[in-house]
């Protein structure tokens, strides 16, 4: 979530080790290195503006966006539960108190 190039500089002032950042960074950046290369491959393809906006174009950019969404989701939905975290509303009211 944070700018590569932040990463790349804050990592050797904190110290973190050589291979914890690159095991980090390699798996960090394989989404986003799929969805660059399959949407340049997709749009090499393209020969005219109306192929761009047809419907299986439209289906394959979707297909990609939902694969680079997918990890982010089940490390949420795992981490959620191995923490057992729940998310309740701040503003809620008790039902056992009455306002009066």
């Amino acid at each position: 979530m944070t700018p590569n190039w932040f990463l790349n500089m804050s990592a050797p002032i904190v110290n973190i080790p050589i291979t914890f950042f690159f095991c980090s960074v390699f798996i960090g950046l394989l989404p986003y290195n799929f969805i660059c290369v399959q949407t340049g491959v997709m749009l090499s393809e393209v020969s005219s503006l109306d192929d761009l906006f047809s419907w299986e174009r439209l289906l394959q950019l979707l297909a990609i966006a939902c694969v680079a969404l997918l990890p982010s989701a089940l490390i949420r939905r795992f981490s959620q539960r191995r923490l057992k975290l729940s998310v309740q509303p701040q503003n809620r009211l008790d039902t056992d108190k009455k306002v009066q």
